[in-house]
């Protein structure tokens, strides 16, 4: 029997997410269940994302609002700089009737449920035992807090792990959305560009036509991260 196939693949990857789960629950036993709290995970750098997506983005002398600043000092505030991808799905969701706390949760859980689903199938499902073991150390390492937090880490590792698949599996147009999105989600998304170039032009060296292509992928990022700044 294929170890792989003792149960569907479904119940691995939900197996998974919920160990995540648990060990936040055991592992701060202090919060019990308020772990669960959408507000919980709304911390640091969560506030310019809710609030782009409750107010729009703002810039505005740092002396008007701060006291640490002397009057008339030329420094300048705001949340500038902040991608535009997750508040615009937290707004959405807004619109529908959520808060943004819970808005964001459900952005992040769904967004995290998918990506350890997209990893198990087109990567881990094949490695058998060490496919699953993978799949748990994804859902439970200890970076993976951020993939619980009010912050579009989840988001951002999803469509920089189907961008990567993608180009592998020769699906340009897939990957060049993928590609698009890392940027728009996140403002380092713009390094997954740069860091694709070396492997696609190695790849393609002795077909300029494909090579040409697939560069589209990181010209995809590149623009809509210098898009999104132009804008600003």
């Amino acid at each position: 029997m294929n170890p792989g196939k003792s149960l569907p693949g479904v119940l691995w990857v939900i197996a998974a997410f919920l160990s995540g789960k648990l060990l936040l629950f055991f592992g701060y036993p202090e919060l019990g269940w308020q772990f669960l709290k959408p507000e919980l995970w709304v911390r640091w750098d969560s506030g310019h994302y809710l609030a782009i997506a409750q107010h729009g983005y703002e810039a505005f002398p740092c002396w008007t609002r701060f006291p640490d600043y002397a009057a008339n000092h030329t420094a300048l505030c705001g949340n500038c700089g902040w991608m535009p991808g997750f508040p615009a799905l937290i707004r959405l969701l807004q619109e529908m009737g959520l808060s943004a706390a819970a808005a964001a949760q459900v952005i992040v859980q769904s967004a995290f449920l998918l990506f350890l689903s997209f990893l198990w199938n087109k990567v881990f499902r094949s490695l058998g035992n060490n496919g699953k073991l993978l799949l748990f150390l994804t859902a439970s390492w200890p970076g993976a807090v951020y993939f619980q937090a009010a912050f579009p880490i989840a988001l951002f590792a999803l469509v920089v792990v189907m961008c990567l698949y993608y180009l592998k599996e020769e699906q340009w147009l897939q990957g060049m959305l993928c590609a698009a999105g890392a940027s728009l989600v996140y403002s380092t998304g713009f390094l997954l560009g740069a860091a694709i170039i070396p492997y696609i032009v190695f790849r393609y060296r002795a077909d300029v036509q494909k090579m040409l292509r697939f560069l589209l992928l990181p010209i995809s990022s590149f623009a809509c991260f210098g898009l999104v700044l132009g804008i600003q």
